[in-house]
């Protein structure tokens, strides 16, 4: 899907510098030669695209981490529940044994 995005992108921008060239031209009163600034636009456009699509993926990447943390977190607090039932079952264990000891 990225990849249809990004190919439309290019054809916008393919189209609108067509469209504004003309425009350029006519306002300067030169002709620029239209082989070199087309491959000069098709390299700036490959950059912009490869930027694009690489900022894409970070954000990718971004919201993955995020998800992971909120596991995480999720995570940390049950087991710390846990370990505090662990804990108070241990000491009501210890505690009533004690009791009994001190009975006999």
């Amino acid at each position: 899907m990225s990849r249809q995005v990004e190919n439309n992108s290019t054809a916008k921008l393919a189209q609108y510098n067509a469209e504004n060239a003309k425009d350029y031209e006519s306002s300067i009163g030169a002709i620029l030669p239209t082989k070199e600034s087309s491959v000069v636009v098709d390299s700036i456009l490959h950059e912009i695209a490869s930027i694009r699509q690489y900022l894409e993926k970070r954000d990718e990447y971004r919201d993955i981490a995020k998800e992971w943390l909120q596991v995480g977190y999720v995570l940390d607090v049950l087991l710390f529940r846990v370990y505090l039932v662990a804990v108070l079952a241990y000491t009501v264990t210890l505690a009533t044994m004690w009791s009994y000891w001190q009975q006999a």
